[in-house]
């Protein structure tokens, strides 16, 4: 891992998430981040059961807010060493266009199940 600084720009996944943000703090084993775009859109249903749609809740899973703060596990961040800091919501509507087309590829329960809290997300998130 890359020495990481508080005000460095890094990346991290959370979860099934990927994200760019802020360092705002630093502890033994994680790293807090501050929100300022999304990498990847995190993967729907239960985080225990991956693709499974025979579990008790299928969850809808939203991204991390615009400079939302969450600590990031420290083995997964990295220093961000693109120039440009992708806009929020830009990189939101990338994320999740690109999450719908790696489902509709899929063939499956799971990916109409995901596809079916895309559909409710791009709502809340208030994309076309």
């Amino acid at each position: 891992m890359t020495d990481i600084q508080i005000g460095d720009i890094a990346s991290a996944k959370y979860k099934t998430g990927r994200y760019i943000g802020e360092v705002i703090d630093i502890e033994e084993n994680r790293i807090l981040l501050k929100i300022l775009a999304i990498l990847k859109h995190p993967t729907q249903g239960d985080l225990h059961a991956p693709k499974q749609t025979e579990v008790p809740l299928f969850h809808t899973r939203k991204a991390l807010a615009h400079y939302e703060k969450a600590w990031m596990p420290k083995a997964t961040v990295t220093k961000y060493t693109e120039e440009i800091i992708p806009p929020y919501k830009e990189s939101l509507s990338k994320a999740v266009q690109e999450l719908e087309a790696e489902l509709n590829k899929m063939d499956s329960t799971f990916a109409r199940e995901s596809l079916n809290c895309i559909k409710e997300l791009k709502e809340d998130y208030h994309l076309s």
